[in-house]
């Protein structure tokens, strides 16, 4: 690779990581209904509201306190929690319950409400609230005080608890950012949380998580992530990916290489042979030539091929009819010089037709 190309590689690279830097930060919601996340899905303009309209707001994990109000908007307590919050209520509290499946909520029957925006609570009607957003699955009165009620429910229901009240409100994306500014929304918060000026209220924050019983959670391994760390394993694979396409590339045409000669195999036997020839080793020629023939015998006679000359020798004489003499002698035999080694190849070349005649 070229330097310009070089340069040019890394300058994309350091530009991905940026645009994916900044997709990754402006893409992240934030912890839903979050006191604290100013984003669509955070409700920290619902805190911000109350406490322009005078009201003491706070937010804790699970204690009431001495508070006039708490808004539980998504209920992840346990049993303990749910026992402190009624008796919260029953001492003349006001408990908001902005989570329709937590076991606080008001549990309903079957009755018609109405045909109209219908509201039961008589505090409440000089707000005239009408319409809330987004919509949401009405709750069933049975009996209960309610607002926005129509023929098929209500959105908030309203039951007495000891010296206090629980309210229940049919969904708590009501309260978010994206929502709380639509239609009446906003009104609704105030009335249900802040009626009056030094209210003292309390938002048990969604993000605390009690200890759940063992194997009823719903987070998977790649949800427990932080959303930054899964940005920075995908730069990551990314920068993988192009130093792979970056090495890998053959720049410029391609260059053909020379093939390799190619010998027959009676060739490469000469070739070798005349090495050898040229290199003046006759006793290495010798060995080979030995070693050829013991292999032959030992596999004729069923020993192995390293058994000593002398069973080899028996085993020809005995299996295959060849003298074992003279087994012995052209396998124990040497060769000092090139006339030796053709008297020894001459009489291995004999040796090894009777062993394969035999």
């Amino acid at each position: 690779m070229s330097r310009r190309s070089g340069l040019a590689l890394a300058a994309l690279v350091i530009v991905l990581i940026l645009v994916i830097a900044v997709i990754g930060s402006g893409s992240d919601p934030g912890p839903a209904l979050d006191p604290d996340n100013p984003r669509p899905a955070g409700t920290k303009a619902l805190r911000l509201l109350l406490e322009d309209l005078g009201a003491d707001v706070g937010v804790r994990d699970r204690d009431p306190g001495g508070a006039d109000v708490v808004l539980v908007l998504r209920d992840r307590l346990i049993e303990d929690s749910h026992q402190r919050l009624l008796a919260f209520a029953r001492a003349g509290g006001t408990l908001v319950v902005a989570d329709p499946t937590s076991p606080l909520a008001n549990r309903a029957g079957r009755r018609p409400v109405g045909s109209g925006n219908e509201c039961t609570i008589e505090a409440w009607r000089v707000f005239r609230i009408t319409q809330v957003r987004p919509p949401a699955a009405p709750l069933d009165p049975d009996g209960q005080d309610y607002c926005l009620g129509t023929d098929t429910g209500a959105v908030v229901t309203s039951r007495v608890e000891g010296g206090g009240a629980v309210l229940s409100v049919a969904r708590p994306e009501l309260f978010a950012n994206q929502y709380i500014g639509q239609d009446d929304n906003a009104r609704l918060a105030v009335v249900l949380l802040a009626p009056t000026t030094d209210t003292s209220v309390v938002i048990l924050d969604p993000g605390y998580i009690e200890t759940p019983l063992p194997g009823t959670g719903n987070q998977g391994l790649w949800d427990l992530i932080p959303s930054n760390i899964k940005w920075a394993m995908l730069q990551v694979a990314i920068a993988f990916g192009l130093l792979v396409l970056a090495v890998s590339r053959r720049h410029g045409r391609p260059v053909p290489e020379q093939k390799a000669v190619e010998l027959a195999s009676s060739d490469l036997v000469a070739a070798t042979g005349t090495l050898y020839e040229r290199a003046r080793r006759p006793a290495f020629a010798a060995g080979v030539l030995q070693d050829d023939l013991r292999r032959i015998i030992a596999r004729r006679t069923g020993l192995a091929a390293d058994a000593p000359v002398a069973d080899l020798a028996r085993a020809a004489e005995t299996r295959l009819g060849v003298p074992a003499s003279s087994v012995q002698r052209v396998l124990s035999g040497g060769a000092a010089d090139e006339a030796e080694l053709l008297d020894l190849a001459h009489d291995l070349s004999r040796i090894r037709q009777e062993v394969l005649d035999g």
